[in-house]
């Protein structure tokens, strides 16, 4: 994987150390990409089109693995899991929406 051109989450193409976990097995591999960008979209429409490899969620490209256009690169591994937060006021001043907002991600990342 070392040698394949990657397309990297975040800030730094070069020398960018990624974990991955395989049955409870965690392994490091030092990663450089031709480039780092901030946006998930980006990676996948640049993979999408034959780019390179693209490290990305699962529920970004079911559809497209289902269909074949994308496949998973090792699929036996997999990230470290990571979380996300919704952050806000305290539940007594929560509006609806935010209510809503939040019940929905809880669901939409429960089936992830």
């Amino acid at each position: 994987m070392a040698e394949h051109s990657c397309f990297l989450y975040g800030e730094r193409t070069a020398k960018v150390v990624h974990q991955f976990i395989n049955d409870g097995k965690r392994d490091k591999v030092i990663l450089s990409g031709r480039m780092a960008v901030n946006s998930l979209g980006f990676i996948k429409n640049v993979t999408l089109r034959g780019g390179g490899i693209g490290f990305l969620p699962k529920h970004l490209c079911k559809q497209e693995e289902a269909s074949g256009e994308l496949v998973a690169f090792l699929p036996e591994w997999r990230y470290p899991e990571g979380g996300v937060y919704a952050v806000y006021p305290h539940r007594k001043l929560m509006s609806p929406k935010v209510r809503s907002f939040v019940d929905h991600l809880r669901e939409y990342f429960a089936e992830a």
